[in-house]
């Protein structure tokens, strides 16, 4: 089997994020930001007033993940980060993958935060999973700041799925 280059993972996963909150109005749709600079500078030239001042951390998100959106609570109308890290190439997630990871959710607040990968976690992450050292303080869709858990999501390119990553 060839390998999946990252670059398509970052695609593919970008569309199954859009289908994971199809339920979900968008303030702003799934984009990569690879390489494109911080979240801040993209925010402060797309959205102005209100509309920017409602997205939570707008002024503080100088980070780069590789997939962000921001999705709205139905219940709620609160503004809700989803971010998503990406690693191709079938390498084991190491913990340096998995900080880059949570610091990314950490700045955004994300009410959901993802590690999506086409590799197994290393046994350093297992571990690191069980001692709970994958939480953040994220939102929830109320609005109201907590602990959360980031995600880890292996995409199997035999059967084009998405799984839990164990």
């Amino acid at each position: 089997m060839v390998q999946l280059k990252e670059e398509l993972l970052r695609d593919i996963a970008r569309v199954w994020l859009d289908k994971q909150f199809s339920s979900y109005q968008k303030h702003m749709g799934f984009e990569i930001f690879h390489n494109k600079g911080p979240l801040t500078k993209h925010l402060t030239n797309r959205f102005w007033g209100t509309d920017l001042e409602s997205i939570p951390n707008y002024m503080s998100v100088d980070v780069e993940p590789d997939i962000a959106g921001i999705i709205i609570s139905p219940k709620t109308q609160q503004k809700l980060w989803v971010v998503a890290e990406v690693k191709g190439n079938e390498q084991a997630i190491s913990q340096a993958d998995r900080r880059q990871a949570i610091d990314y959710a950490k700045a955004t607040n994300a009410f959901r935060g993802f590690l999506i990968s086409d590799g197994p976690l290393g046994s350093d992450v297992r571990k690191d999973i069980r001692n709970g050292m994958h939480s953040y303080n994220g939102m929830f869709e109320n609005g109201q700041k907590g602990i959360c858990y980031l995600e880890f999501i292996r995409y199997l390119e035999s059967t084009e799925q998405f799984v839990r990553n164990k």
